[in-house]
């Protein structure tokens, strides 16, 4: 009724439309008219192609809501088709998965564990959900996915926890608000046990999923490993962990628009990309 508008377009464009599509798909045949007609004025029929990465995912997710919620076909095939445009290597430069598995976003930006974990969690979902209909993901797109995660991700990590340098501004978002625990990751990992059928794969997650969950050892994904398009490098050890980002020209240090860090998070985080290190051997030294 009172039609609340945020100063922050991500509220009003992808936060509050989730909330109402949600909450108008579980309810059914029992939501009013009006109230549907209201929930259907704030979800898009397609998403704009300046969007990248995380941001246009949830996009394409408010146009799947709106084909499930009108019963159309066609605009549930657009936004799953525009869910899975998301899924694939970018050039080095362009924001999305890179060819080493870091991710980016809002330039050439450092985000495995910030924007990088939305995008695993809602292609994952979606992944999901439409598994053996006509919209599935293909093979390929499951593997790069897959891959994000095993070559990237999950290797920017010690046990419960993560690497805060991935995380870029959310870092300051606080323990409790927003702790930087692999234990959010579980919901995607599950998924892709479910949607992989390779067998070494299989065998990495659950080592994945061992580790973030009671400490073992993952000893697949042990070793060196260079991000080169981010100028960032992990050493997975059985004992410890341990990163570093040069100090480099061509990656930016803070999440900025316009000299200005966006939602005024993190104001110092320019200085993470001059030679910032991580070292975990419990993996609670940050906190």
């Amino acid at each position: 009724a009172n039609d609340y508008r945020n100063s922050n377009w991500w509220h009003n464009d992808i936060g509050t439309p989730r909330l109402l599509m949600h909450t108008a798909l579980f309810l059914g045949d029992a939501l009013e008219t009006e109230n549907l007609n209201y929930v259907l004025s704030r979800l898009p029929d397609t998403v704009e192609e300046r969007w990248t990465g995380a941001n246009k995912s949830w996009l394409a997710e408010n146009v799947i809501c709106k084909g499930l919620l009108l019963g159309n076909t066609a605009m549930v095939r657009e936004g799953s088709d525009i869910i899975k445009s998301t899924i694939f290597i970018s050039k080095r430069g362009i924001e999305g998965i890179q060819k080493d598995y870091s991710f980016t976003q809002h330039g050439v930006q450092l985000y495995n564990h910030g924007y990088g974990l939305s995008f695993i969690n809602n292609v994952t979902t979606w992944g999901y959900i439409l598994f053996g209909s006509q919209f599935a993901f293909s093979d390929e797109e499951v593997t790069v996915v897959t891959n994000l995660c095993l070559n990237g991700t999950y290797r920017m990590c010690r046990k419960g926890s993560m690497d805060f340098q991935p995380r870029s501004r959310e870092i300051v978002r606080g323990i409790i608000g927003q702790p930087g625990h692999m234990d959010v990751h579980i919901p995607a990992l599950e998924i892709l046990l479910d949607l992989n059928e390779d067998e070494e794969r299989k065998e990495k997650l659950l080592q994945v999923y061992d580790h973030i969950t009671i400490g073992k050892r993952m000893p697949l994904l042990e070793g060196n490993n260079m991000y080169w398009c981010v100028d960032y490098m992990t050493h997975v050890k059985e004992r410890y962990y341990a990163s570093v980002r040069w100090a480099s020209k061509g990656v930016l240090g803070g999440d900025g628009e316009h000299g200005v860090p966006v939602n005024r998070e993190n104001l110092l985080a320019g200085f993470a990309a001059y030679g910032g290190t991580c070292y975990m051997v419990s993996g609670k030294e940050y906190e």
